[in-house]
């Protein structure tokens, strides 16, 4: 049997698993009015910085994905299931 995984999930892995680049993800919250680059991104999913509130809002919402679970983590089965549900069955046979 597997080891559970962590309570932590990386904000990178959320991101990757959506698909999307550090600018896309910086572009789409620029775009809700907080002012990030990819640079700065990095540096929040690296741990060199701490993200704003604001800013782990707009980045969820880039991501489409509950606040809470980039601020306190969640365990990746659950958020994988949670996404799954909101794909087209297309989407998820792949």
């Amino acid at each position: 049997m597997a080891e559970p995984l962590p309570p932590q999930v990386s904000l990178r892995i959320f991101r990757e698993f959506v698909g999307l680049t550090l600018e896309q993800v910086a572009e789409n919250v620029r775009e809700q009015g907080v002012p990030i680059t990819a640079d700065g991104l990095n540096n929040v999913e690296l741990g060199r910085k701490p993200g704003s509130d604001a800013l782990m809002l707009a980045v969820a919402r880039a991501l489409n994905v509950k606040r809470i679970h980039i601020r306190q983590g969640a365990e990746i089965c659950e958020w994988v299931d949670a996404v799954r549900q909101t794909q087209s069955p297309k989407v998820r046979a792949a």
